[in-house]
């Protein structure tokens, strides 16, 4: 028998960024409130769907890529 690796599940994560996209928009407005810092935000986002899956991690003031193989995922890819 081989040893196989380890496969995350993540339920729910793939929407991570889009959530905190709708979470932004002010219904008074109906437009997205601090539009300067929401890019902030979307990577971060990005950052901890990458983290969740094992392909990248914070260690001290750094983040470092541990599985740089595609991920399947555009925007997950580009941020390898």
């Amino acid at each position: 028998m081989t040893a196989r690796a380890p496969v995350a599940i993540v339920v729910g994560m793939e929407s991570l960024g889009e959530d905190l996209l709708l979470l932004s928009i002010r219904p008074d407005r109906g437009r997205i409130g601090n539009a300067d810092k929401i890019d902030f935000g979307l990577m971060g986002a990005e950052l901890v769907r990458l983290a969740v899956l094992g392909r990248a991690e914070v260690a001290g003031e750094r983040i470092a890529v541990v599985d740089a193989a595609p991920t399947g995922d555009a925007e997950l890819d580009a941020g390898l």
